[in-house]
Formats: structure tokens, C-alpha cells, sequence
């Protein structure tokens, strides 16, 4: 069976993650479903550390690829520091493309106070694009790291800013005619910058989270959206999860786009969004937290002994969740057209 574009299914990703060399009493953190990063033990400190490729967003490749790198830091708890990157350009690629790309690793590493310190590049005949695979490490309070597999039953679950905040800009910019007569000229262009405003970074949303509550779990979803975040969290901490769809923060636009071109907005990329869980007593300080610094966040749901489960007015839905990401699989059928 060959595999399909996007995550690895669940099944086999954790049965490859059982093959991670030799144990090692410093690792504090390794490699499991659901966990974007791992953390190291050194000295009296935390070494975290998160590599992860962008292979969708060419036009802003390089910016892209510090920031999710940052933000699989930040949900541990962590604080991104150095980052390292692998370029890998196509034969074919432009003059002034991979000055352009360094540009933006260097700008996006001076926004979140991160020093470049190596990496690799090349011009290879296996990418039809450019790609960048880049590796953040950071520092962490090793009595302090949140995993996405800390969640509590009964612990509520909140989420920031809004859902699918980076596929309706990677569709946005991949499908600009589409797009343009769908939201019209000013719309197309203020969606086209979701990745800057609301953001696809979570650092701040992490910061505000762990300087006000005491968080149990934090997640950046991604690939297969909220849906599948939420059930990355849950399955990791050995729970279920009840969703209140009618709580969750739409983005017009981003649903709008998604309904338009027969997407699900809660299954299509959403880096900018934040997954906490906390006990419900913690919940009101947070959102309050969350207000004063202009972050819109809700309570969308709770954990649960059990099952899978979406509450749409009233009613009670299975939660439909996939490791292929409708963004991904639209754009990948274009790049790569069925015979």
C-alpha cells in the first residue's frame, strides 16, 4: 500500500516510533503521537528541540519555516533560541531566490529574538520546489514542560484566534484568481496576510497561557486542522473529547473560502490557533488574560473519560477528523494531477 500525501496515519507513525536508538535517561521528552518536540536534560537546564519542513507555502518558505518550527517550542513551554535549516532548490530555480529565502529565515529570526547557527543547502533534481526542513532548539524549565499528552479528564479545552488562519491563506495565494472573484480584491489581500495578522505564530498565545494558568496540555494544531488536533491531544493523553462546534472562533473569510472551494474549515491547516487545556477553574482567568492583550479565545470543549463527540445545535456528532489535511490534498492533486 503506498502512502498518501500528508501525516503519517496513526497506526503506522507509532509503530515507527518505537524505533528511537539508544535509551537515554536525559531525554525527558521523545517521540510519540501527538508530540511536535522533545526535551533533553542538560545540566540543571532543558534543551528542547523541534524540526519540521514547509513544502506548501513558496512564496514565504523561508519566514514560514522559522515560525512553525518556534511554535512546536513554545507549546512545551519552552522558549525558541537557535535555529537551523536544510534548503534544498530545484535545478530549475530563479536567480535570487535563495538569497530571498535566507532574507526571510533571517527577519523571522530577528522578530522572535532567534540567532541563526547553521544548516545545509543544495540545488537537488529530487525537488520540484523549493523546500526548506528547518530545526528549532530552545530552553525549558525541565519541572515545567507541558506535553500535548498532559491533558486531564474534565479539564476544559480553549482555543485562540480562530480556525484554518493558514489554509485560507495558502489557498488564497495558490488559487489568487479563484480567490479574488470569490472574496473580491480587498478581502482576497487581507486573507493573503493571514499568515502575519492574526499570525501563524502561537508564542505570544503560549507565553500569556503559561504565565496565567497552570496548563495542563497545549497543542499548535496543523495538518487535518482543529479536528485533528483535538484528537492528537485527547488520544495522547489517553482520553476522548466532547466538541462544542457552536463555541468554536470561525474566521469569515477563512470559511467562506474553505465552503466555497468544498473544503472543511475544521479539518484544513491551522497553524495560528492554540489548544489549551486547563481546569475549569483556571478558565476564566485565562480568557481574561487573553482579552486584555487582544486575543480572542473561547472554552470549545472538554476532556472526557471516552470517545470522540461534536455538539452542533443541540445535536451529537461523531467527530470526523483525518490525517490528510484538505488544503494538502487539494493543492498536492494540482501539483500532481491523476493520470
Amino acid at each position: 500500500m503506498s502512502l498518501n500525501a500528508g501525516k503519517i496515519d496513526q497506526a503506522a507513525l507509532e509503530r515507527i516510533l518505537a524505533y528511537t536508538g539508544t535509551a537515554d535517561p536525559q531525554v525527558l521528552l521523545g517521540p510519540r503521537f501527538g508530540e511536535d518536540a522533545g526535551v533533553v536534560r542538560l545540566g540543571p537546564g532543558g534543551l528542547v528541540a523541534a524540526s519540521d519542513p514547509v513544502t506548501l507555502a513558496s512564496e514565504q518558505v523561508g519566514w514560514y519555516a522559522v515560525h512553525i518550527n518556534a511554535n512546536d517550542i513554545a507549546v512545551t513551554g519552552g522558549i525558541p533560541r537557535w535555529f537551523l535549516s536544510t534548503i534544498l532548490l530545484p535545478p530549475s530555480t530563479a536567480d535570487g531566490v535563495l538569497e530571498r529565502i535566507f532574507l526571510q529565515i533571517h527577519d523571522a529570526c530577528r522578530e522572535l529574538a532567534v540567532a541563526v547557527i547553521g544548516g545545509h543547502t543544495e540545488v537537488s533534481m529530487s525537488v520540484r520546489q523549493p523546500l526548506v526542513c528547518g530545526t528549532m532548539l530552545g530552553t525549558v524549565d525541565p519541572d515545567r514542560i507541558i506535553r500535548t499528552a498532559g491533558a486531564r479528564t474534565g479539564d476544559v479545552i480553549i482555543m485562540t484566534k480562530g480556525v484554518c488562519i493558514e489554509g485560507a491563506a495558502l489557498l488564497a495565494l495558490d488559487r489568487p484568481v479563484e480567490s479574488k472573484f470569490i472574496l473580491g480584491e480587498e478581502r482576497w489581500k487581507k486573507v493573503c496576510n493571514y499568515l502575519r495578522e492574526p499570525g501563524i505564530s502561537v508564542l505570544r498565545d503560549a507565553r500569556i497561557a503559561c504565565e496565567t494558568a497552570e496548563v495542563h496540555a497545549m497543542h499548535d494544531p496543523t495538518e487535518g486542522g482543529l479536528n485533528m488536533g483535538l484528537y492528537e491531544m485527547a488520544v495522547s493523553s489517553g482520553l476522548g473529547v466532547e466538541l462544542d462546534e457552536d463555541s468554536i472562533l470561525f474566521i469569515d473569510d477563512s470559511v467562506t473560502l474553505c465552503e466555497r472551494f468544498a473544503m472543511d474549515p475544521l479539518r484544513t491547516l491551522t497553524s495560528g490557533t492554540l489548544l489549551i487545556a486547563v481546569a475549569p477553574a483556571e478558565a476564566d482567568s485565562l480568557l481574561a488574560a487573553y482579552h486584555r492583550k487582544n486575543i480572542p479565545a473561547a472554552v470549545i470543549g472538554r476532556m472526557v473519560p471516552e470517545g470522540f463527540t461534536v455538539f452542533r445545535r443541540g445535536l451529537r456528532y461523531p467527530l470526523v477528523c483525518s490525517a490528510q489535511d484538505e488544503t494538502v490534498s487539494l493543492i498536492n492533486r494540482e501539483l500532481f494531477p491523476e493520470p
